[in-house]
């Protein structure tokens, strides 16, 4: 009997080849990657920018100290002025409303009182009132307005807040009673609170307490 050799089963070895790891400058950028590489440079450029914007910007303090110099000069100039028209229209477009308001209180103080109008005339023909301005003119006049000239500014005052408001009203009818026009004041007082008007105590301890009827 012819016996066929057998063969053994030999184990076959596998060998893989690897290629090397390819440097950092050839190596493909995913997607991610990519966005947050531009997201860096885009904030590191952003942040640039703004630094240099803000290098290269005068401060806003600068800007105030500017500002603000140039208020004071123009608000010595008219009260400093012998012709406070002219000193108006030299200055007069420089300050604010409450410039204005320093100004009038400045040359009610010196008894300036033509001056102090005629401020007060330029403020209405330019539109720089508040009602801290009406109260001002109306308190630092005294005397020296006639009531018929203060109710006039009253009456044409356009804007209703300013109309009912207590420092004005009060300015108002302190100056009709300072004048003997008690009963006048009065009545204006009844017309002020029908229109809005919310009396403090300075309404009470100087207006109302000298009309006959709460007498």
């Amino acid at each position: 009997m012819d016996i066929s050799p057998v063969f053994g089963h030999r184990p076959h070895s596998l060998f893989f080849t690897l290629s090397p790891p390819l440097p950092l400058s050839t190596r493909p950028i995913t997607y991610s990657q990519s966005l947050s590489s531009n997201s860096v440079n885009f904030t590191m450029n952003n942040t640039r920018t703004l630094r240099t914007q803000s290098q290269d910007s005068p401060k806003s303090k600068e800007y105030t100290s500017v500002s603000q110099q140039a208020r004071q000069s123009a608000i010595l100039d008219i009260q400093q002025s012998s012709d406070v028209l002219l000193a108006l229209q030299r200055s007069g477009d420089m300050l604010q409303v409450q410039d204005f308001n320093v100004v009038m209180r400045q040359l009610g103080k010196q008894n300036r009182f033509k001056d102090l109008s005629q401020v007060f005339e330029w403020m209405q023909q330019h539109g720089e009132l508040n009602f801290a301005s009406y109260s001002s003119y109306i308190k630092l006049m005294g005397k020296n307005l006639h009531p018929n000239k203060a109710l006039e500014i009253y009456n044409g005052i356009e804007d209703r807040l300013i109309r009912v408001h207590p420092s004005v009203c009060n300015s108002v009818l302190g100056c009709l009673n300072r004048n003997g026009k008690v009963e006048k004041s009065f009545e204006l007082f009844r017309h002020m609170k029908q229109d809005g008007l919310v009396p403090d105590v300075v309404t009470y301890s100087t207006v109302c307490l000298e009309s006959p009827p709460l007498r």
